[in-house]
């Protein structure tokens, strides 16, 4: 999947690190306090997204082709009855152009 970012110049609400708990519990840097034991922090660099449009429309494509592959192994691991079950919903979707 491609995605175009560029680089920008960040201003002070702009959010360019993650602090996290071992809990699991995250919360932006800027709220965590520095002396939280254990506690990790990621740094990112300043890139944004050129075009939402443009990265919306890449994600659903990859979406929808890696939703096949991922059902198509479901399926051949999964009971005869239910591949069948399946494969009949898929073919009736294609059929009638339904989005799968």
């Amino acid at each position: 999947m491609k995605v175009t970012v560029r680089r920008f110049v960040p201003e002070f609400d702009d959010k360019l690190a993650y602090k996290w708990l071992p809990s699991g519990i995250a919360r932006p840097y800027r709220f965590a306090s520095v002396e939280e034991p254990g506690a990790q922090k990621l740094e990112i660099s300043p890139y944004a997204m050129v075009s939402i449009e443009e990265t919306t429309l890449a994600l659903r494509e990859y979406i929808d082709m890696s939703v096949l592959m991922y059902l198509n192994d479901v399926i051949d691991k999964s009971e005869p009855v239910l591949a069948q079950t399946f494969n009949i919903v898929y073919q009736f979707a294609q059929k009638h152009s339904v989005s799968c």
